[in-house]
């Protein structure tokens, strides 16, 4: 007669059992978590392209762009069409010098 195996799922994480086997996750002050330093916000663009699927980009520099994906921003390789469009974008916004007439 085939009887199965009974497995036992041991998770290693900070997770814990507590009262009728509920799991709780333990406070940062539970797990001694202290807050060591807060930085100043880092300055990103924002960038809406034509794409039909993710239009979003966040640019932190020419080489480090991120494609909002649903609900979380993704790291973006080979940007060099994102970086060209990008500076052909801001090239053309940049208002040209007028002669001064006086």
């Amino acid at each position: 007669m085939y009887r199965p195996a009974h497995f036992h799922l041991l998770i290693f994480s900070p997770l814990t059992l507590r009262a009728n086997n509920r799991v709780v996750i333990p406070t940062a002050e539970e797990n001694g978590m202290k807050v060591l330093n807060v930085q100043t916000p880092i300055n990103c663009e924002v960038v809406e392209t034509n794409d039909r699927e993710y239009p979003f980009y966040r640019r932190f520099s020419a080489n480090h762009w991120e494609n909002l994906m649903g609900n979380s921003w993704e790291e973006s390789y080979f940007t060099e069409h994102l970086e060209q469009a990008y500076q052909d974008y801001v090239a053309s916004r940049v208002p040209t010098a007028s002669p001064n007439l006086d």
